[in-house]
């Protein structure tokens, strides 16, 4: 099985060393390193897409939203995660807006990393499941489908109130809502509405 290719981007050496030995002792990487943005984009024109490229946002130079776009672009055939330790919700939600497959926080354990690598190189998205805590987060309601309409009910069920409340305050069908909570609950795993209000909060969406 081939090795996943991957491109650090980090301006610290140890960090590079420490990673790209752990990675491939693990025996599934192989791993490419550069201290600059503009290496990583010489090294991405020269050679071509990497199956991940993992991009520190804190480097020599400053690495806004045009800068991880670009990356993104240039590495059209692969992947792009944002690793760090100090990227805040609203910088990895637009990164995950202009094509960003994830974020990994330099806290993560080797096994921890491997495993979201690998994720990640199979087409998936990842952010740590507690990244995200505000209400309502777009990740969550994309990750599990929650429709607009559906999130407008999850969001009165974590309120505590019932099917007939919701029904009057939303001027919703009483059957639409009751559509709405089975819906919810498929779409979460829950076995019944309380369940779901348990899994919504943990994820973040409520």
């Amino acid at each position: 099985m081939k090795n996943i290719s991957v491109l650090l981007v980090d301006d610290h050496q140890l960090i590079l060393e420490l990673i790209s030995e752990s990675l491939e002792a693990v025996g599934s990487f192989s791993v490419t390193c550069v201290q600059t943005l503009e290496g990583a984009f010489q090294e991405l024109s020269d050679h071509g897409s990497f199956d991940i490229v993992m991009l520190d946002i804190v480097l020599p130079e400053a690495v806004g939203l045009q800068e991880v776009k670009k990356v993104v672009e240039l590495n059209e055939n692969g992947q792009v995660i944002i690793f760090s330790g100090t990227a805040t919700e609203t910088f990895v939600q637009n990164c995950l807006d202009v094509g960003v497959s994830g974020f990994i926080p330099k806290t993560f354990t080797v096994d921890a990393l491997s495993s979201a690598l690998k994720f990640v190189a199979t087409g998936q998205k990842f952010v740590p499941a507690n990244f995200f805590t505000y209400r309502g987060g777009k990740l969550g309601k994309d990750r599990y489908c929650i429709s607009e309409g559906e999130f407008e009910v999850l969001q009165k069920l974590a309120e505590g109130l019932a099917n007939k409340d919701i029904t009057n305050m939303l001027s919703l069908p009483e059957t639409t809502v009751k559509m709405r909570v089975r819906s919810i609950c498929h779409k979460l795993g829950a076995e019944n509405r309380t369940q779901a209000v348990l899994i919504a909060q943990k994820s973040g969406l409520v």
